[in-house]
């Protein structure tokens, strides 16, 4: 299939004219290109592979770029000239090569594998941060730049915690594939606007956590609180209240009855996953009352 272009919309300022291939670029796809003044990247499937590790210098060719999406890049190195004009980078699949986050001096939005990441912090540009495949356990320690706005994390099953957050620009957190304990540390994103906790999908009753909501009750701002099989939420009136609060979507089981008909309640009916993690709690829960005794 021969290259094509799409226009790609930005959140944080005018969008992208992207030139789009599956496989390597050609000379007429560069000529095309540059007749249409594209700004941006996009290679899929294996158009970024290959043996040589400066394989990606043909992108130059289309500078500046402000828009890049690799698809299992390997090994392959950025050409440094993007590091100036970068506003969006999406790496994904294979991905060998770490990138100094510091010198992204232009990145806006950056949706990655975390361990393509050098230690560091992006800077004062960045507002949109997606790490894939974290196996880290204090999300502060991420490399955030001041100005984050939007925050996503994707785990690998691990306990984490969220104590040392300061971001005071955020407006969305999302993590999935985690194990959340507590929600001490949200106290340092005070302009909270959106909250997804979407635990690990494993069938056991080790998932199910009580978690209590007071650490959200400084977020006035906050509007959406999704909860996934967390578990139990407690201390349900310290959100309640909230001025802006329009939804607060959890399990039947999850969220106490007394707060049901509440107008940002938004119930979900437990599946049969979750009535049979409840019951094996349950019985767990029996059976050490027996031991004890």
């Amino acid at each position: 299939m021969t290259a094509w272009v799409q226009s790609i919309p930005s959140r944080w300022g005018k969008g992208f004219r992207v030139l789009c291939s599956d496989r390597r670029l050609t000379a007429q796809d560069i000529a095309l290109g540059r007749a249409r003044r594209v700004d941006g990247i996009q290679l899929l499937a294996g158009a970024a592979r290959g043996p040589a590790r400066d394989r990606l210098r043909v992108i130059e060719e289309l500078a500046p770029i402000r828009y890049l999406e690799l698809r299992s890049p390997g090994n392959a190195s950025l050409p440094e000239g993007l590091s100036v004009t970068l506003e969006t980078l999406v790496l994904t699949g294979k991905v060998d090569q770490r990138l100094a986050p510091e010198g992204l001096t232009a990145l806006r939005s950056f949706t990655g594998p975390a361990q393509a990441i050098s230690p560091g912090e992006f800077g004062s540009q960045l507002r949109r941060l997606h790490i894939l495949g974290w196996q880290g356990f204090r999300v502060a320690d991420l490399p955030l730049g001041p100005r984050v706005e939007e925050l996503e994390v994707d785990g690998a099953h691990q306990r984490i915690s969220l104590t040392g957050l300061d971001l005071p620009r955020l407006r969305k957190l999302v993590i999935n594939d985690v194990e959340i304990d507590s929600l001490d540390g949200m106290q340092g994103a005070p302009n909270l606007i959106h909250l997804g906790l979407h635990p690990s999908m494993k069938n056991d009753v080790s998932v199910l956590r009580e978690l209590d909501l007071r650490p959200l009750d400084g977020a006035r701002q906050l509007r959406w609180l999704v909860v996934g099989r967390q578990g139990r939420l407690t201390h349900v009136d310290a959100i309640a209240g909230l001025p802006n609060l329009e939804q607060v979507l959890a399990y039947e089981s999850f969220l106490p009855s007394e707060h049901h008909e509440a107008p940002w309640a938004a119930v979900i009916p437990d599946s049969k996953n979750i009535r049979r993690l409840l019951r094996s709690a349950g019985e767990a829960h029996h059976t050490a009352r027996r031991t004890a005794r």
